[in-house]
């Protein structure tokens, strides 16, 4: 009998899911249980799925609550490749992180992370981490459409800054989320960027 094949969108579908659902479990058992109070198995049976399945997706239960998947980067790497041609590195890789404020803070998933950074400061360094991941993906995905080495400047000032741009808008955004619309602010953060470098601002 020969083998049934999936659809490359099901596959991908049916991996979302079962990734949502094992962070979804994870965020739910350290908002209540606090991030050294549950197993890893504890999260496997509220996903319903066997810790094999478990490590074919994440390396630690650490990793689960915070950590960006390859199929996250890889996403990634894929808008910034998309933009227009002719389009310069900053506003690539801006209008790109602009599409990434949107889609963070309207996610339950993040805000649950959100809380769960606030409730326990100490995972910070991991949130860190995530970050830093972040950024070498856009510099890579960067120099890579402009047909430069990863160690290009101008990708790694632009991602840099559009980095530091998230972060302003994030921190700001969340102090008071009904004031504006993320990605509004971080346009009006990217504005600011720009005055502090134009001539006769000194």
């Amino acid at each position: 009998m020969p083998e049934q094949t999936v659809h490359p969108g099901l596959r991908a579908r049916k991996k979302a899911r079962t990734r949502r659902a094992l962070r979804t479990a994870a965020l739910a058992r350290a908002r209540a249980q606090g991030p050294d109070g549950f197993t890893l198995q504890e999260v496997c049976d509220d996903a319903e799925v066997s810790a094999r399945t478990f490590f074919n997706y994440y390396p630690s239960k650490e990793a689960v609550l915070f950590d960006w998947d390859e199929d996250m980067v890889a996403d990634l790497s894929a808008a910034v490749r998309d933009r227009p041609a002719g389009e310069d590195p900053a506003t690539a890789v801006f209008t790109v992180v602009e599409g990434l404020v949107a889609a963070l803070t309207t996610s339950p998933l993040w805000h649950e992370q959100i809380a769960l950074l606030r409730a326990y400061p100490q995972l910070g360094p991991r949130m860190a981490t995530v970050e830093w991941t972040v950024e070498d993906t856009l510099v890579r995905a960067v120099a890579e459409r402009a047909g430069r080495p990863v160690d290009d400047l101008e990708s790694r000032t632009a991602a840099a800054v559009a980095m530091a741009a998230l972060r302003v808008t994030i921190t700001t955004w969340l102090a008071d989320p009904s004031e504006r619309e993320a990605r509004t602010l971080f346009r009006q953060v990217l504005d600011h960027t720009r005055a502090l470098f134009s001539p006769g601002t000194g």
